[in-house]
């Protein structure tokens, strides 16, 4: 009996024995890990509070950013030359804005080109023609043409040809006037003043289209004169 109780004995502590690494690797309740969608396992009721352990123990855990420090798409601070790029880009769209601005105000300014004007600049006329007793032509030293329509007929100014003007400025614009010069045999006095109406501007094509009458007109009563 005492070998048989000495046996059992015996084999009741080698199975104890076997059992052992099994029992070592079990996890005492309560230390099973919680893993969060994040991936990060907390360690259980044995582990120090707040304490947190990456799944992957190769995986490197980033550090938050500094309070209130911006990061790039890299990870990194904007450099100061960013910031400079960006200041110097914002000055350029603001300058084209005001010259864009600038522009547009002097558009509005000025009329077309093809557009009738109400004065033209006295400094700048070169010299003038008359079509009738109603019509002139004023030419300017850039080359441009302009031609008025008087508010009325004004007799001899075709026969004339010549007519004087009294502008407030130094500009000529349709609120002012024109007065005939007329030749008598003891000199030159004044004739009629009619007031001038919008300048509309000419090419030279149309020019010549319209003086052709005059000119074949002045040179027939030219011929006349000359004969005996």
């Amino acid at each position: 009996m005492a070998r048989l109780s000495r046996s059992t004995s015996l084999a009741a502590a080698l199975v104890a024995i076997a059992a052992l690494p099994a029992a070592a690797q079990r996890k005492p309740a309560g230390e099973e890990n919680a893993v969060g969608g994040n991936g990060v396992a907390s360690v259980g009721q044995n582990a120090a509070p707040g304490v947190r352990r990456n799944a992957d123990p190769g995986a490197r855990t980033s550090a938050a950013p500094e309070a209130g420090v911006h990061l790039n798409a890299i990870g990194r601070k904007p450099s100061d030359r960013s910031a400079a790029a960006e200041g110097a880009a914002s000055e350029d769209l603001a300058k084209d804005a005001v010259t864009e601005n600038a522009a547009a105000q002097d558009r509005d300014a000025s009329p077309a080109p093809d557009a009738p004007r109400r004065c033209i600049s006295l400094p700048r006329l070169e010299k003038t023609d008359v079509v009738d007793d109603r019509t002139i032509v004023f030419h300017m030293r850039d080359g441009r043409i302009y031609m008025n329509h008087l508010s009325r007929d004004c007799p001899g100014l075709e026969r004339e040809k010549r007519f004087m003007y009294s502008p407030t400025s130094s500009q000529l614009c349709e609120i002012d006037g024109v007065t005939v010069i007329e030749k008598w045999a003891f000199g030159f006095t004044r004739g009629f003043t009619c007031s001038l109406g919008e300048f509309h501007p000419l090419t030279s094509a149309e020019f010549d289209a319209l003086m052709r009458p005059v000119q074949a007109a002045d040179s027939g009563a030219a011929q006349k004169t000359s004969k005996p």
